[in-house]
């Protein structure tokens, strides 16, 4: 062990119930341990090292763990250092057991969170930012006075922006200089003040140039001075974004920090934003075209909305009809969008959006359309198309420039590759309104069909659309006409071979249909919502059945799949927490799997809830891993006990190389993390010894049992002595081949 945290990057410790430091990571070390050696931090406490008051908050923390043996998790706190900055780390602290379950220590993992806390204020300011230059249009388009605007518009520079002065200045086409129109900071300033030398600082530059113009340090600014105001002020720091047109400037919006480097990297669009409001006020003449661009145009992006999108459509199809041309509906949606909205942010989200908005406009001519339908969805019309025109090589092009990585301010270091899957709708003798759900269906079918590729519409899409509504309907009442049951897929302990619990498998027995697997229907019940309430049957039956049998046979673990939209609200913990009470089910045999995109769909509410549903006692299981979004930062925040290798690497043993060395990494990490790991979808004898010689502990598929019946379930306890290291795969009964094979 002392070996290998000496190789990791991870902040590691572990202490004695003395608060002692037993071990270290060189993390660690590197991070926390201000210049020692391990040696010189064996056997040494926190108030050996660190401030009296960091040191008591960390033994008081650490006792909390050894007496009531619950840990703390991800506890947020600032780190300070006279030889360096402030930085922000997120802790969790756990008991540190010995072989016979007895507290003897605490240990932890920390992480530098700095990053997350910079991105947190810059989500804020945007936001806050959003708002305020939502207040100020509104107040412009209410025809509120310039002076009032003016006011309002610098008081928001000077909130948002933190600064410590903001000001807008006016330029004067008859006069020199410039003079003030409104400021607040430094409270002796007077308006229609004229600024001295001010035709030689800044704003006269931001007046040449067309602006924005940042200052991050006056002392080392060649480019012009600073005016006899702003040098008596002591400023050090400032940025300048042009209130009008460079053909006819109107003045200046500025804001002006007492530091150095302190102008924020996301002002310039802020104050851009409020600089264009102001323009627009002041250009009332523009004001009636102002409006109507807002109607028939989104904001984000600048590309036409539904509305225009429509009118565009049935005025290209009028004269498609006339030169007997067809025309194209193209749907672009994003894929992964919300994962890049939910991890970097809005801010991020949204420049996402309109770097592809620019890269569709860039693929298409002049008589085309590009338009927003709203969210991640796009729309391309095309109009009077040749062969050259043809939708599907449009859609190839759509998807060639979407696949080009995006870089992002929130993400500079790390571009965004993301891809879109595109329906596609073609027609003359259609309306609009018709090419467009056409070309919805079309997504939906490119969408279920693994993303990334167009799709074109089908007449027989119709068909599945309105099979899918029925299977939806028939959904709604399944549960109340009891239609729903589970099947048990035993899981079994790689070493000695022994069956060690079961997986709840969700099927439905459809009165026309027959015997329905998960990937008929859960889709169905994810996007309506009908999971929630079937997710919570699943979990009372599942725990009912597992009590029954630890009363009447053996005390097994089971297994329940939670769905994404059960993870995104906080009934989960209620329905959990009711079934284990109305079972009297031991809670530690219950483990809720969760897959790995579900986990980061919103990794902090996430980390919340699986914090509080660990505090209840179960196991909480990653499923599917390995093929997700989730890196080692991740797996450190979430509250896991075990990792399921999904099936896919499982499946690649014998045929691919990558999948072995694969699947050896993914134990490697398991166990480097203390976490347990199950190999998924085991179906041959050489997947089955593959996993057992990298020393997977549970193993689970086809060739050692198929889902079951309860009473198969039954059968096969009442034979087999559960974690017996006599009883072996070859002696354990087989489940009939003509079990129903979807897991």
């Amino acid at each position: 062990m002392r070996n290998l945290l000496a190789n990791r990057e991870e902040r590691v410790f572990f202490k004695d119930r003395e608060s002692r430091f037993l071990l270290v990571s060189a993390g660690w070390l590197l991070s926390e341990g201000q210049g020692r050696s391990l040696d010189e931090v064996l056997g040494k406490t926190d108030f050996d090292i660190f401030s009296g008051a960091r040191a008591a908050a960390a033994f008081d923390d650490e006792r909390r763990v050894i007496d009531t043996g619950e840990p703390i998790v991800a506890k947020v706190e600032r780190e300070t250092f006279a030889d360096r900055a402030d930085v922000w780390v997120s802790t969790t602290k756990l008991p540190l057991h010995d072989g016979h379950g007895n507290v003897i220590g605490t240990w932890g993992i920390a992480r530098d969170v700095t990053a997350d806390a910079e991105l947190e204020e810059t989500i804020r300011r945007h936001a806050a930012g959003q708002q305020e230059i939502a207040d100020l249009g509104r107040r412009a388009l209410k025809g509120e006075a310039l002076e009032e605007l003016f006011d309002q518009a610098v008081g928001a520079a000077w909130r948002v922006l933190s600064s410590d002065c903001a000001w807008l200045v006016e330029w004067l086409p008859d006069a020199p200089g410039a003079v003030v129109r409104a400021e607040v900071g430094w409270l002796d300033e007077r308006k229609g003040e004229p600024i001295a030398g001010e035709e030689r600082s800044l704003s006269a530059y931001a007046v040449r140039s067309g602006g924005p113009v940042v200052v991050e340090d006056w002392e080392q600014e060649r480019r012009f001075g600073r005016s006899g105001k702003r040098l008596s002020r002591g400023v050090r720091s400032s940025v300048g974004v042009l209130v009008g047109s460079p053909d006819s400037p109107f003045g200046v919006l500025e804001v002006h920090y007492l530091q150095p480097n302190a102008v924020p990297p996301d002002c310039v669009p802020f104050l851009r934003a409020a600089a264009n409001v102001l323009a627009e006020a002041i250009q009332s003449r523009n004001a009636q075209e102002m409006i109507r661009h807002q109607a028939f145009h989104d904001g984000l992006t600048g590309l036409p909305n539904r509305r225009l999108v429509l009118d565009r459509g049935e005025q290209m199809l009028a004269r498609g009809r006339r030169q007997h041309a067809p025309v194209a509906v193209l749907i672009v949606d994003v894929d992964g969008f919300k994962y890049v909205n939910d991890t970097f942010g809005h801010a991020a989200g949204d420049a996402l959006l309109q770097t592809i908005a620019a890269r569709l406009s860039s693929v298409v001519r002049e008589v085309d359309t590009v338009g927003r339908l709203g969210g991640d969805e796009f729309v391309l019309l095309l109009d009077s198309l040749t062969l050259d025109a043809a939708p599907e090589i449009a859609a190839e092009r759509v998807l060639e420039v979407v696949r080009q990585p995006i870089e992002l301010d929130q993400q500079p270091d790390r571009p965004v590759s993301i891809s879109a899957s595109i329906g596609i709708a073609l027609g003359q003798d259609e309306t609009i309104d018709q090419l467009l759900q056409g070309a919805d269906l079309a997504l939906y079918q490119a969408k279920d069909t693994g993303k990334n590729r167009h799709v074109l519409f089908e007449s027989s899409m119709q068909t599945v659309a309105q099979d899918r509504l029925l299977l939806e309907l028939d959904l709604r009442e399944a549960l109340e006409a009891d239609q729903l049951f589970l099947l048990y897929q035993p899981t079994f302990d790689l070493r000695t071979e022994t069956v060690s619990g079961v997986e709840a498998l969700l099927r439905w027995r459809h009165p026309s249909r027959g015997v329905l697997a998960p990937d008929r229907f859960i889709a169905i019940a994810e996007d309506t919502g009908m999971i929630v309430p079937i997710g919570r049957w699943v979990l009372q039956r599942a725990c009912q059945q597992a009590a029954d049998w630890h009363k009447q046979l053996h005390k097994i673990g089971i297994a329940v799949n939670v769905s994404a939209r059960q993870l995104d609200q906080d009934g989960l913990l209620d329905d959990v927490a009711d079934a284990l009470a109305a079972s009297g089910l031991d809670p530690q045999t219950l483990t809720l799997e969760i897959t790995e995109t579900a986990l980061m769909r919103n990794p902090e509410d996430t980390a919340r809830r699986l914090g509080l549903l660990k505090h209840l006692g179960v196991r909480v299981a990653i499923d599917d891993f390995g093929t997700g979004y989730s890196s080692l930062g991740h797996l450190r925040q979430f509250p896991v006990d075990a990792l399921k290798i999904d099936r896919s690497f499982i499946s690649g043993i014998g045929s691919s190389p990558q999948s072995t060395v694969l699947i050896h990494t993914l134990v490697l990490l398991g166990k480097a993390l203390n976490l347990e790991t199950v190999g998924e979808g085991i179906e041959q004898r050489s997947q089955l010894r593959t996993l057992q010689g990298e020393d997977c502990d549970i193993g689970q598929g086809f060739l050692l049992a198929r889902p079951l019946e309860i009473d198969a379930v039954e059968r096969l306890l009442k034979r087999i002595t559960v974690n017996s290291p006599t009883q072996t795969l070859a002696t354990s009964p087989q489940p009939s081949r003509s079990s129903t094979r979807t897991q």
